[in-house]
């Protein structure tokens, strides 16, 4: 396990019988919820603190994180499939809780969710489905600008103009550049104007109007 602790999230109605498995599976509590505090309860079991949790800084409900959570299966014969959060929603809650101990978390969680968009992005066919993974992450990072890094692997990956037009829009200014030659290398410099154009004409256009008008004024 990488972390000192283990975050377990539970409903209320079912709290009660998960303390009470995971003393009988020789779990110690060293502290229950108390009224009008953060709803947790802290075990230790087999020498790491666990956190029974009831809610999270920035979790839904344990129902419905249960549906939205990704499932493996505990290596060995019986293969135990396990509910782990969705990592967008974890890096979320990470983020929002803000603790020290949370930063080597999110680290490794931001470095995850990075390589799915770039996955998701390779791999897909269909064009919603590339770009979740990307929009996702800067919905949970609150940017509206991907990372430099993420934005330098995903230029080349570009195949379609929706890619091209995610990229224009997302990837950080300085790197315009590339997302020119990509849409050159694949043909769909057409692509550029709806890019490109729209945005940058009409404030040239508005300022030229202004100094006519200026110039109008002088003369009168």
């Amino acid at each position: 396990m990488f972390s000192g602790d283990l975050d377990v999230l539970v409903s209320r109605s079912a709290f009660e019988g998960a303390l009470d498995a995971a003393t009988k599976a020789g779990a110690v509590i060293h502290k229950r919820p108390q009224p009008r505090s953060v709803p947790v309860a802290v075990l230790v079991w087999r020498g790491k603190e666990v956190n029974l949790l009831m809610a999270g800084a920035a979790l839904a409900p344990a129902e419905v994180e249960a549906q939205l959570a990704r499932e493996f299966h505990l290596p060995g014969p019986s293969g135990t499939p396990v509910l782990i959060v969705d990592p967008f929603q974890l890096l979320r809650d990470k983020l929002a809780c803000g603790r020290p101990k949370d930063r080597p978390h999110i680290k490794i969680l931001h470095r995850f969710l990075e390589e799915e968009a770039v996955y998701a992005f390779e791999t897909e066919s269909e064009p919603r489905w590339r770009l979740a993974a990307a929009r996702r992450l800067l919905d949970v990072l609150g940017q509206t600008a991907l990372p430099v890094p993420l934005a330098r692997r995903m230029i080349p990956l570009a195949k379609t103009g929706a890619d091209l037009r995610f990229l224009a829009h997302r990837a950080p200014s300085t790197l315009s550049a590339g997302v020119v030659t990509r849409a050159q290398e694949l043909g769909l410099t057409r692509e550029l104007p709806a890019i490109y154009g729209a945005g940058s004409q009409r404030p040239v256009r508005r300022k030229a109007t202004t100094t006519r008008c200026r110039r109008r004024q002088r003369r009168r």
